[in-house]
């Protein structure tokens, strides 16, 4: 019973100068890196960075990842993260005889290097927050596929710079295939979009919005102090 006037929603911030400077300095280095992974020129990458557990729901996204690849052959996906579902993941890869196409990573901190190499960033949770790992695909600028949850809802804007898919494995795979089949000139627009969007959610921005919220709730208590 809470008005949402009463609310100030502070949204999390990305280090777009660090993302800038990881731009400048490895897309030179992208094929060399992609080739360093298996990845060949002609194939499109998918990438999904975040902890292997229950939410995060890896399994529908192999098992669309899966279905994908029966008439999209050309991809592959790179999973990182750590988690105690990853032993159940790794089973379900080899179950469905993907582990050529699918390369499940440990977390690590040299990050940026794979969102340069990737085409596309995939989330496929059964609920999310503000995903830091999506918001930084979008900045590197890689258009987003994700199933319809909070906090993504925010930033990912359907048919411009990414698509939004049901919490099922088919439809997953068939929003991947719509990104898949954009002509180039379309694509790249998905891609400046997404970058576009990255901007509203710098760190600059973070610092500025919580500044402003602690100096009006400062304000808010001088008043009641002063009554």
């Amino acid at each position: 019973n809470i008005p949402f006037s009463h609310y100030t929603v502070v949204h999390n911030g990305v280090d777009l100068d660090a993302i800038q400077r990881s731009r400048e300095s490895l897309l030179s280095q992208r094929e060399s890196l992609r080739l360093s992974y298996g990845v060949g020129t002609d194939e499109m990458l998918f990438l999904s960075i975040g902890r292997i557990i229950r939410q995060k729901n890896h399994v529908r996204m192999v098992e669309a990842f899966s279905l994908l690849l029966k008439n999209r052959p050309k991809c592959k996906l790179i999973i990182i993260g750590d988690g105690g579902l990853k032993g159940e993941l790794e089973k379900k890869i080899i179950e469905l005889h993907i582990g050529d196409k699918v390369m499940l990573l440990p977390a690590r901190k040299d990050i940026h290097q794979f969102y340069i190499m990737s085409d596309v960033t995939l989330l496929s949770s059964d609920h999310e927050g503000f995903c830091i790992a999506a918001m930084e695909g979008l900045a590197f600028g890689a258009p987003l596929v994700s199933t319809k949850v909070a906090g993504v809802v925010e930033y990912l804007k359907d048919g411009e710079n990414g698509f939004f898919a049901d919490k099922t494995p088919e439809d997953l795979a068939e929003k991947m295939r719509k990104v898949l089949d954009l002509q180039p000139s379309i694509f790249a627009l998905f891609q400046d979009a997404s970058k576009a969007t990255s901007q509203k959610y710098s760190l600059k921005n973070y610092g500025e919005n919580v500044q402003k919220l602690l100096l009006r709730t400062l304000e808010t208590s001088e008043k009641n102090n002063n009554l």
